[in-house]
């Protein structure tokens, strides 16, 4: 999928609005940490087309994704909720525009 599709440049565009809310921000972190990566990685997604699977890393903290004693902050595990939810409600919303579309 290419970064410039509707939902991947949602995905950027709830990010660029949270961005600020996690533990440690500096605003010199705004303009370096806002560009969306698409790789499928090890994920599911590489098979299946037109899938998006995507991870919540906070770029200026060392990952613990996956690894023993993975752990995040709760402000932020709290913060990641409020990305997914509004992802999932301008999701629909994107798919709803196509279905009148077609």
């Amino acid at each position: 999928m290419s970064t410039d599709s509707p939902e991947i440049l949602a995905l950027t565009d709830i990010w660029k609005s949270h961005i600020d809310r996690f533990t440690g921000f500096k605003e010199e972190y705004r303009d370096l940490h806002v560009k969306a990566k698409v790789e499928g990685m090890g994920t599911y997604a590489r098979h299946i087309p037109n899938t998006i699977a995507f991870g919540l890393q906070v770029p200026w903290k060392t990952d613990q994704c996956h690894i023993m004693n993975e752990h995040v902050e709760v402000t932020d595990y709290l913060e990641w909720i409020k990305i997914i939810k509004k992802y999932i409600i301008d999701f629909g919303k994107i798919l709803c525009e196509r279905d009148t579309e077609a």
